[in-house]
Formats: structure tokens, C-alpha cells, sequence
């Protein structure tokens, strides 16, 4: 099935239909590749597509990726800022959570100024 869908998915989701992007993201995590799936959800992410955003943050949560997730968030991605807030907490790094939900809160995120408090 993988060897004719992805090929497929790949060029509808170069096309730009955002349903073929996340099936495309979803078979490639699947199948164990994360890294295709996070190339994927990150273009996506950048042409603006929010749900990839939120997929991709996702899936850097579950690597564990702080570092990937910091520098979307840097870029402006208040879902990756959100995300990495809660991993840092989760890992029992509140101050560092809460240096991010400030730096975010201080770039106009109305979410990270809500929960930094």
C-alpha cells in the first residue's frame, strides 16, 4: 500500500491539499519515518497551515525535541511556544517554562501572556 499512497499523498501535497499533507505525515509516522513526517508537517506549517503547525509541535513533543521546538516557536509558532512551555514544565523545568511563556508573552503571544500570568 505505502509503495503507490505516498507518492501520491506527496504530490497532492505538493499541490497543496492540507487532507493529503496530514494522511501523508500520519503513513510516514507509521511506517517510523518521523523525519519525513516532520519535513512534511513543517512545510505545511510554513505555508501557513495551522493544523500541521499544531501536528508538527506534536510530533516534536513526542521526540522530545526542545530545541526544535524553540525555534519554532522563535519563528512565531504559538503552538510549538504552548507545546515547549508544557514539555519544559512536564521535565520539571518551570523556570525555563516560564523564560519562554515571557519571551513570547513580551513578542505579542496573547496565550503565553495569559499563561505565564
Amino acid at each position: 500500500m505505502y509503495c503507490h499512497a505516498i507518492p501520491l499523498l506527496r504530490r497532492a501535497t505538493v499541490a497543496g491539499d492540507r487532507d493529503a499533507a496530514r494522511r501523508l505525515a500520519e503513513l510516514l509516522v507509521d511506517r517510523g519515518d518521523v523525519e519525513g513526517a516532520s519535513s512534511v508537517l513543517q512545510e505545511r506549517a510554513d505555508a501557513g497551515d495551522g493544523d500541521a503547525a499544531w501536528r508538527l509541535a506534536g510530533l516534536l513533543v513526542d521526540r522530545g525535541d526542545v530545541e526544535g521546538l524553540r525555534e519554532r516557536a522563535d519563528a512565531g509558532d504559538d503552538y510549538a511556544a504552548g507545546r515547549l512551555a508544557g514539555l519544559l514544565v512536564d521535565r520539571g523545568d518551570v523556570e525555563r517554562a516560564s523564560s519562554v511563556l515571557r519571551e513570547r508573552a513580551d513578542a505579542g503571544d496573547d496565550y503565553a501572556a495569559w499563561a505565564a500570568g
